[in-house]
Protein backbone atom coordinates (compact mmCIF):
# COMPACT_ATOMS: atom_id res chain seq x y z
CA UNK A 1 0.00 0.00 0.00
CA UNK A 2 1.27 3.27 -1.12
CA UNK A 3 1.01 5.71 1.88
CA UNK A 4 3.83 8.15 1.29
CA UNK A 5 4.84 10.22 -2.09
CA UNK A 6 7.61 12.17 -2.23
CA UNK A 7 8.18 14.25 -5.39
CA UNK A 8 11.53 16.04 -5.84
CA UNK A 9 11.17 19.08 -7.76
CA UNK A 10 8.50 21.87 -7.42
CA UNK A 11 7.99 23.12 -11.35
CA UNK A 12 5.44 22.51 -13.47
CA UNK A 13 5.33 19.00 -13.71
CA UNK A 14 6.40 18.35 -10.07
CA UNK A 15 2.82 20.72 -9.22
CA UNK A 16 1.08 18.42 -11.47
CA UNK A 17 2.23 15.36 -10.50
CA UNK A 18 1.33 16.35 -6.85
CA UNK A 19 -2.19 17.83 -7.70
CA UNK A 20 -3.10 14.55 -10.07
CA UNK A 21 -2.01 12.45 -6.89
CA UNK A 22 -4.06 14.19 -4.58
CA UNK A 23 -7.17 13.79 -7.28
CA UNK A 24 -6.57 10.42 -7.26
CA UNK A 25 -5.72 9.19 -3.73
CA UNK A 26 -7.25 11.20 -1.05
CA UNK A 27 -5.12 9.84 1.81
CA UNK A 28 -1.52 9.29 0.48
CA UNK A 29 1.16 11.67 2.13
CA UNK A 30 2.69 14.06 -0.37
CA UNK A 31 5.55 15.61 0.02
CA UNK A 32 7.39 18.14 -2.37
CA UNK A 33 10.87 19.03 -1.95
CA UNK A 34 11.88 22.23 -4.00
CA UNK A 35 14.69 24.89 -3.30
CA UNK A 36 12.45 27.76 -4.57
CA UNK A 37 8.38 28.55 -5.22
CA UNK A 38 6.83 27.05 -7.86
CA UNK A 39 6.72 29.50 -11.05
CA UNK A 40 6.21 30.10 -14.61
CA UNK A 41 9.85 29.53 -16.14
CA UNK A 42 8.92 31.02 -19.50
CA UNK A 43 8.00 34.29 -17.73
CA UNK A 44 11.75 34.82 -16.56
CA UNK A 45 12.56 37.19 -19.57
CA UNK A 46 9.57 39.32 -18.53
CA UNK A 47 10.75 39.79 -14.88
CA UNK A 48 14.13 40.51 -16.25
CA UNK A 49 12.73 43.29 -18.25
CA UNK A 50 10.76 44.70 -15.22
CA UNK A 51 7.27 43.82 -16.97
CA UNK A 52 6.32 41.59 -14.19
CA UNK A 53 6.98 40.39 -10.27
CA UNK A 54 7.98 37.88 -9.10
CA UNK A 55 4.38 37.39 -7.31
CA UNK A 56 2.85 37.51 -10.80
CA UNK A 57 4.79 34.56 -12.00
CA UNK A 58 3.81 32.05 -9.05
CA UNK A 59 2.09 28.75 -9.66
CA UNK A 60 0.85 28.12 -6.55
CA UNK A 61 1.90 29.57 -2.59
CA UNK A 62 2.50 26.86 0.09
CA UNK A 63 -0.88 27.98 1.54
CA UNK A 64 -2.74 27.04 -1.18
CA UNK A 65 -1.07 23.63 -1.93
CA UNK A 66 -1.79 23.46 1.96
CA UNK A 67 -5.63 23.15 1.23
CA UNK A 68 -5.19 19.80 -1.02
CA UNK A 69 -2.68 18.47 2.31
CA UNK A 70 0.54 18.87 0.04
CA UNK A 71 3.32 19.31 1.99
CA UNK A 72 5.61 21.85 0.13
CA UNK A 73 9.31 21.73 1.57
CA UNK A 74 11.12 25.03 0.11
CA UNK A 75 14.60 25.79 0.40
CA UNK A 76 15.60 21.88 0.92
CA UNK A 77 17.10 19.82 -1.46
CA UNK A 78 17.72 16.26 -1.93
CA UNK A 79 21.68 14.81 -1.17
CA UNK A 80 21.41 11.13 -1.44
CA UNK A 81 18.83 8.35 -1.58
CA UNK A 82 19.19 5.04 -0.23
CA UNK A 83 16.78 2.85 -2.88
CA UNK A 84 17.17 -0.03 -0.28
CA UNK A 85 15.46 1.42 2.63
CA UNK A 86 12.79 3.95 0.50
CA UNK A 87 14.92 7.11 2.37
CA UNK A 88 15.93 10.70 1.06
CA UNK A 89 18.53 12.28 3.23
CA UNK A 90 17.25 16.14 2.47
CA UNK A 91 19.21 19.59 3.57
CA UNK A 92 18.04 23.03 4.27
CA UNK A 93 21.28 24.86 5.54
CA UNK A 94 22.37 23.53 8.23
CA UNK A 95 19.91 20.98 8.85
CA UNK A 96 19.63 17.45 7.51
CA UNK A 97 17.06 14.45 8.00
CA UNK A 98 15.97 11.40 6.82
CA UNK A 99 12.32 11.07 4.69
CA UNK A 100 10.85 7.94 3.61
CA UNK A 101 8.79 7.07 0.44
CA UNK A 102 6.68 4.47 -0.97
CA UNK A 103 6.59 6.23 -4.18
CA UNK A 104 8.98 8.54 -5.45
CA UNK A 105 8.92 10.93 -8.48
CA UNK A 106 12.20 12.83 -10.15
CA UNK A 107 10.50 16.06 -11.33
CA UNK A 108 14.31 17.41 -10.94
CA UNK A 109 14.12 19.34 -14.34
CA UNK A 110 17.42 20.18 -16.12
CA UNK A 111 20.61 22.52 -15.96
CA UNK A 112 21.85 24.95 -17.84
CA UNK A 113 24.51 24.57 -20.36
CA UNK A 114 27.66 26.42 -19.88
CA UNK A 115 29.53 26.46 -23.07
CA UNK A 116 32.81 25.73 -22.47
CA UNK A 117 34.16 29.36 -23.13
CA UNK A 118 37.11 30.90 -22.26
CA UNK A 119 35.86 33.48 -19.42
CA UNK A 120 32.56 32.20 -18.83
CA UNK A 121 32.87 31.88 -15.51
CA UNK A 122 33.30 35.89 -15.29
CA UNK A 123 31.02 37.79 -13.41
CA UNK A 124 28.22 39.16 -15.14
CA UNK A 125 28.06 35.91 -17.63
CA UNK A 126 24.46 34.26 -16.79
CA UNK A 127 22.42 31.79 -17.97
CA UNK A 128 18.12 31.96 -17.39
CA UNK A 129 17.19 28.88 -15.87
CA UNK A 130 15.74 29.75 -12.17
CA UNK A 131 14.30 33.02 -10.49
CA UNK A 132 17.77 33.31 -8.85
CA UNK A 133 19.21 33.66 -12.14
CA UNK A 134 16.50 36.17 -13.28
CA UNK A 135 16.87 38.49 -10.23
CA UNK A 136 20.18 38.97 -11.04
CA UNK A 137 20.20 39.50 -14.23
CA UNK A 138 17.17 41.85 -13.89
CA UNK A 139 19.37 43.83 -11.35
CA UNK A 140 22.66 44.21 -13.64
CA UNK A 141 20.71 44.94 -16.45
CA UNK A 142 19.60 48.46 -15.44
CA UNK A 143 23.17 50.00 -15.78
CA UNK A 144 23.65 47.62 -18.63
CA UNK A 145 24.17 49.39 -22.90
CA UNK A 146 25.18 46.41 -24.30
CA UNK A 147 24.10 42.33 -23.78
CA UNK A 148 25.51 39.56 -25.75
CA UNK A 149 22.81 36.83 -26.08
CA UNK A 150 24.45 33.56 -26.98
CA UNK A 151 22.03 31.18 -28.90
CA UNK A 152 18.65 32.30 -30.87
CA UNK A 153 16.29 29.40 -29.66
CA UNK A 154 12.82 30.40 -28.05
CA UNK A 155 14.13 31.47 -24.93
CA UNK A 156 17.12 33.73 -26.69
CA UNK A 157 14.43 35.30 -28.93
CA UNK A 158 11.91 36.21 -26.04
CA UNK A 159 14.87 37.84 -23.75
CA UNK A 160 16.26 39.59 -26.72
CA UNK A 161 12.53 40.72 -27.29
CA UNK A 162 12.11 41.89 -23.88
CA UNK A 163 15.03 43.83 -23.92
CA UNK A 164 14.33 45.36 -26.76
CA UNK A 165 11.23 46.80 -25.57
CA UNK A 166 13.09 48.09 -22.41
CA UNK A 167 15.17 50.31 -24.82
CA UNK A 168 18.53 48.25 -25.53
CA UNK A 169 19.50 46.90 -28.57
CA UNK A 170 21.28 43.05 -27.80
CA UNK A 171 23.35 41.61 -30.22
CA UNK A 172 22.19 37.80 -30.36
CA UNK A 173 24.97 35.30 -31.54
CA UNK A 174 23.70 31.71 -32.99
CA UNK A 175 26.26 29.11 -33.79
CA UNK A 176 23.96 27.27 -36.66
CA UNK A 177 23.18 28.85 -39.88
CA UNK A 178 20.10 29.85 -39.15
CA UNK A 179 17.56 30.09 -35.77
CA UNK A 180 15.26 27.48 -34.30
CA UNK A 181 16.73 25.51 -37.48
CA UNK A 182 15.95 21.95 -35.71
CA UNK A 183 12.38 22.55 -35.26
CA UNK A 184 11.56 24.89 -38.39
CA UNK A 185 11.97 24.75 -42.16
CA UNK A 186 14.39 27.20 -43.37
CA UNK A 187 12.06 29.72 -44.96
CA UNK A 188 9.69 29.85 -41.86
CA UNK A 189 13.14 30.86 -40.09
CA UNK A 190 14.40 33.23 -42.59
CA UNK A 191 11.19 34.71 -41.54
CA UNK A 192 11.50 35.49 -37.67
CA UNK A 193 15.12 36.20 -38.34
CA UNK A 194 14.07 39.58 -40.47
CA UNK A 195 11.11 40.13 -38.23
CA UNK A 196 14.12 39.81 -35.29
CA UNK A 197 15.92 42.36 -36.87
CA UNK A 198 13.41 44.36 -38.14
CA UNK A 199 12.88 45.03 -34.69
CA UNK A 200 16.25 46.94 -34.46
CA UNK A 201 18.07 43.57 -33.03
CA UNK A 202 21.18 42.62 -34.54
CA UNK A 203 21.39 38.57 -35.55
CA UNK A 204 24.84 37.04 -36.09
CA UNK A 205 23.80 33.04 -37.60
CA UNK A 206 26.96 31.05 -37.98
CA UNK A 207 28.94 32.71 -35.85
CA UNK A 208 30.69 31.72 -32.37
CA UNK A 209 31.85 33.60 -29.25
CA UNK A 210 35.45 31.76 -28.57
CA UNK A 211 36.08 33.84 -25.62
CA UNK A 212 34.68 36.57 -22.80
CA UNK A 213 37.26 38.94 -21.95
CA UNK A 214 37.36 41.25 -18.75
CA UNK A 215 38.76 41.60 -15.60
CA UNK A 216 36.47 40.17 -12.78
CA UNK A 217 33.67 41.21 -15.03
CA UNK A 218 33.12 40.67 -18.71
CA UNK A 219 33.81 43.60 -20.94
CA UNK A 220 33.85 42.28 -24.46
CA UNK A 221 33.38 38.97 -26.37
CA UNK A 222 35.40 37.28 -29.29
CA UNK A 223 33.05 36.28 -32.25
CA UNK A 224 35.01 34.82 -34.68
CA UNK A 225 38.22 36.81 -34.47
CA UNK A 226 35.50 40.49 -34.20
CA UNK A 227 35.95 41.72 -30.17
CA UNK A 228 32.74 43.33 -28.97
CA UNK A 229 32.10 45.61 -26.30
CA UNK A 230 29.73 44.38 -23.89
CA UNK A 231 28.37 44.48 -20.59
CA UNK A 232 26.75 40.89 -19.93
CA UNK A 233 26.52 38.12 -21.62
CA UNK A 234 23.13 35.71 -21.10
CA UNK A 235 23.97 31.93 -22.45
CA UNK A 236 20.93 30.44 -23.79
CA UNK A 237 22.32 27.52 -24.64
CA UNK A 238 19.88 24.91 -23.44
CA UNK A 239 19.57 22.69 -20.76
CA UNK A 240 20.67 19.05 -19.77
CA UNK A 241 18.31 16.87 -17.67
CA UNK A 242 19.46 16.56 -13.73
CA UNK A 243 19.45 12.87 -13.30
CA UNK A 244 22.86 12.35 -11.37
CA UNK A 245 20.43 11.54 -7.73
CA UNK A 246 18.52 8.93 -10.45
CA UNK A 247 21.55 7.35 -11.38
CA UNK A 248 22.88 6.68 -8.01
CA UNK A 249 20.23 4.14 -7.38
CA UNK A 250 20.21 2.67 -10.48
CA UNK A 251 17.70 4.41 -12.63
CA UNK A 252 18.43 3.92 -16.36
CA UNK A 253 19.54 6.91 -18.18
CA UNK A 254 18.77 7.17 -22.07
CA UNK A 255 21.40 9.56 -24.23
CA UNK A 256 20.46 12.38 -21.52
CA UNK A 257 17.60 11.53 -19.59
CA UNK A 258 15.78 9.51 -17.52
CA UNK A 259 14.11 6.98 -19.45
CA UNK A 260 10.43 6.56 -19.25
CA UNK A 261 8.03 4.69 -20.63
CA UNK A 262 3.73 5.66 -21.09
CA UNK A 263 3.24 5.52 -17.68
CA UNK A 264 6.21 8.17 -16.87
CA UNK A 265 7.51 5.14 -14.62
CA UNK A 266 11.21 4.36 -14.68
CA UNK A 267 12.60 0.66 -14.68
CA UNK A 268 12.81 0.71 -10.79
CA UNK A 269 9.72 0.27 -8.80
CA UNK A 270 8.01 2.63 -7.83
CA UNK A 271 10.09 5.10 -8.92
CA UNK A 272 9.10 7.69 -11.78
CA UNK A 273 10.09 11.01 -13.44
CA UNK A 274 8.17 13.75 -15.51
CA UNK A 275 9.14 16.85 -17.19
CA UNK A 276 12.75 18.51 -18.35
CA UNK A 277 14.54 15.05 -16.61
CA UNK A 278 12.85 12.76 -18.58
CA UNK A 279 13.72 11.00 -21.71
CA UNK A 280 10.11 9.83 -23.60
CA UNK A 281 9.21 7.55 -26.29
CA UNK A 282 8.14 9.55 -29.36
CA UNK A 283 4.16 8.96 -30.14
CA UNK A 284 5.88 9.05 -33.71
CA UNK A 285 8.97 6.50 -34.14
CA UNK A 286 8.94 4.92 -30.47
CA UNK A 287 12.55 6.16 -30.60
CA UNK A 288 13.68 7.58 -26.92
CA UNK A 289 14.04 11.51 -27.18
CA UNK A 290 14.83 14.87 -25.25
CA UNK A 291 11.50 16.84 -25.77
CA UNK A 292 11.65 19.76 -22.65
CA UNK A 293 9.02 21.91 -23.55
CA UNK A 294 5.93 22.43 -21.06
CA UNK A 295 3.40 20.68 -22.71
CA UNK A 296 5.08 17.41 -22.41
CA UNK A 297 6.03 18.02 -18.66
CA UNK A 298 2.67 18.87 -17.64
CA UNK A 299 1.50 15.53 -19.42
CA UNK A 300 4.36 13.78 -18.10
CA UNK A 301 3.53 15.24 -14.71
CA UNK A 302 -0.24 14.43 -14.65
CA UNK A 303 1.07 10.88 -15.30
CA UNK A 304 3.37 10.20 -13.14
CA UNK A 305 1.14 11.50 -10.28
CA UNK A 306 -1.70 9.14 -11.02
CA UNK A 307 0.44 6.18 -11.28
CA UNK A 308 2.95 7.17 -8.65
CA UNK A 309 -0.57 6.22 -6.49
CA UNK A 310 -1.74 2.99 -7.61
CA UNK A 311 -3.25 4.58 -10.90
CA UNK A 312 -3.18 3.06 -14.36
CA UNK A 313 -2.85 5.87 -16.61
CA UNK A 314 -0.91 5.61 -19.58
CA UNK A 315 -0.38 6.91 -22.96
CA UNK A 316 1.42 5.26 -26.22
CA UNK A 317 4.10 7.85 -26.54
CA UNK A 318 4.66 11.45 -26.40
CA UNK A 319 4.37 14.67 -28.78
CA UNK A 320 6.00 17.67 -29.16
CA UNK A 321 4.14 20.84 -29.28
CA UNK A 322 5.25 24.44 -28.20
CA UNK A 323 3.66 27.28 -29.39
CA UNK A 324 6.00 30.56 -28.81
CA UNK A 325 5.32 34.45 -29.54
CA UNK A 326 8.28 36.27 -30.98
CA UNK A 327 9.06 39.42 -32.10
CA UNK A 328 4.99 40.07 -32.60
CA UNK A 329 4.64 36.45 -34.47
CA UNK A 330 3.22 33.16 -33.06
CA UNK A 331 5.05 30.41 -33.56
CA UNK A 332 3.61 26.54 -33.46
CA UNK A 333 5.54 23.76 -33.78
CA UNK A 334 3.75 19.81 -33.36
CA UNK A 335 5.94 16.57 -34.14
CA UNK A 336 8.93 16.53 -36.21
CA UNK A 337 10.58 18.49 -38.46
CA UNK A 338 12.56 17.13 -41.59
CA UNK A 339 15.24 17.32 -39.21
CA UNK A 340 14.39 16.03 -36.52
CA UNK A 341 12.38 13.28 -38.96
CA UNK A 342 16.44 12.54 -39.87
CA UNK A 343 17.14 11.73 -36.48
CA UNK A 344 14.97 8.95 -35.61
CA UNK A 345 15.91 7.49 -39.16
CA UNK A 346 12.15 8.47 -41.00
CA UNK A 347 12.35 9.73 -44.26
CA UNK A 348 10.10 12.76 -44.44
CA UNK A 349 9.49 15.43 -47.03
CA UNK A 350 7.80 18.86 -46.44
CA UNK A 351 4.48 20.56 -48.23
CA UNK A 352 3.53 24.02 -48.08
CA UNK A 353 0.15 25.19 -47.49
CA UNK A 354 -0.84 27.72 -49.77
CA UNK A 355 -3.75 29.67 -47.64
CA UNK A 356 -4.39 32.40 -50.68
CA UNK A 357 -5.29 28.99 -53.29
CA UNK A 358 -5.98 26.05 -51.14
CA UNK A 359 -8.54 28.15 -48.16
CA UNK A 360 -9.83 31.32 -50.14
CA UNK A 361 -12.99 32.19 -49.35
CA UNK A 362 -12.95 29.61 -46.45
CA UNK A 363 -10.85 31.78 -44.11
CA UNK A 364 -11.59 35.23 -44.92
CA UNK A 365 -9.02 36.70 -42.02
CA UNK A 366 -6.28 34.91 -43.91
CA UNK A 367 -4.80 38.90 -45.16
CA UNK A 368 -5.28 39.92 -42.02
CA UNK A 369 -2.70 37.48 -40.03
CA UNK A 370 -0.84 36.06 -42.95
CA UNK A 371 -0.18 32.11 -42.13
CA UNK A 372 2.57 30.36 -43.25
CA UNK A 373 2.50 27.12 -42.88
CA UNK A 374 4.41 23.56 -43.76
CA UNK A 375 3.42 19.88 -43.04
CA UNK A 376 5.65 17.01 -42.30
CA UNK A 377 5.11 14.11 -44.43
CA UNK A 378 6.44 10.28 -43.73
CA UNK A 379 6.82 8.20 -46.97
CA UNK A 380 3.37 6.82 -46.66
CA UNK A 381 2.08 10.51 -47.33
CA UNK A 382 0.85 10.36 -43.56
CA UNK A 383 1.17 13.65 -41.69
CA UNK A 384 4.15 13.62 -38.76
CA UNK A 385 5.01 17.03 -38.16
CA UNK A 386 3.57 20.50 -39.12
CA UNK A 387 4.94 24.11 -38.18
CA UNK A 388 3.06 27.59 -38.13
CA UNK A 389 4.19 30.96 -38.46
CA UNK A 390 1.46 33.32 -38.45
CA UNK A 391 0.49 37.43 -36.90
CA UNK A 392 -2.46 35.23 -33.97
CA UNK A 393 -4.11 31.95 -33.82
CA UNK A 394 -1.30 29.93 -34.23
CA UNK A 395 -2.64 27.28 -32.01
CA UNK A 396 -6.09 26.90 -33.92
CA UNK A 397 -4.22 26.33 -37.32
CA UNK A 398 -2.01 23.77 -35.49
CA UNK A 399 -5.47 21.70 -33.83
CA UNK A 400 -5.91 19.49 -37.15
CA UNK A 401 -1.93 18.89 -37.79
CA UNK A 402 -2.32 17.64 -34.13
CA UNK A 403 -4.97 15.55 -34.67
CA UNK A 404 -3.55 14.04 -37.59
CA UNK A 405 -0.58 12.72 -36.18
CA UNK A 406 -2.73 11.43 -33.72
CA UNK A 407 -4.73 9.63 -36.14
CA UNK A 408 -1.81 9.08 -38.47
CA UNK A 409 -3.61 10.24 -41.64
CA UNK A 410 -2.62 10.83 -44.80
CA UNK A 411 -1.65 14.68 -46.25
CA UNK A 412 -5.17 14.13 -48.18
CA UNK A 413 -7.02 13.07 -45.44
CA UNK A 414 -5.69 15.87 -43.32
CA UNK A 415 -6.47 18.34 -46.48
CA UNK A 416 -10.40 17.00 -46.83
CA UNK A 417 -10.71 17.15 -43.03
CA UNK A 418 -9.10 20.49 -42.49
CA UNK A 419 -11.79 22.22 -45.42
CA UNK A 420 -14.18 20.82 -43.40
CA UNK A 421 -13.31 22.51 -40.05
CA UNK A 422 -12.62 25.56 -41.98
CA UNK A 423 -15.93 25.89 -43.11
CA UNK A 424 -16.57 26.26 -39.28
CA UNK A 425 -13.59 27.98 -38.17
CA UNK A 426 -13.78 31.61 -39.87
CA UNK A 427 -17.25 32.26 -38.47
CA UNK A 428 -15.58 30.85 -35.01
CA UNK A 429 -12.39 33.24 -35.71
CA UNK A 430 -14.49 36.57 -36.86
CA UNK A 431 -16.19 36.58 -33.64
CA UNK A 432 -12.80 36.41 -31.67
CA UNK A 433 -11.65 39.14 -33.43
CA UNK A 434 -14.19 41.51 -34.76
CA UNK A 435 -13.59 41.31 -38.26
Amino acid sequence: MIKNLVIVGGGVAGINAALSARNSNKEVVITIISLEYPYRKPSLPSLIAGKIDVKDILIYQDELLSKENINLRIGWKCEKINGEKRELIISSNNRREALGFDSLIFASGGVPIRPRIPGVNLENVFTIWSLKDALKIKQKIQRAKQVVIVGAGFVGLEVAEKLRKIGLKPLIVEKMPRILWRLLEEDLSRIIEKRVEHFGVKLLTGRTVNEIYGNGSVESVDIDGEKIKTDLVILTAGVLPNVDLAKSIGVKIGKVGILINGRAKTNVEGIFAAGDVAEVPDFISGNYLYMPVGSIAAQTGKLAGVNAVGGKLEVKGFLRVQIQKVFGLEVGVAGHSIETAKEVNIKAKTVSINFEKDFKGHIPIIEKFNPKMHIILDEKERVIGGQIVSVKYASSYLYGVIEAIRRKLTFGEFLEEWKSFTSIFPSFITNIVGT
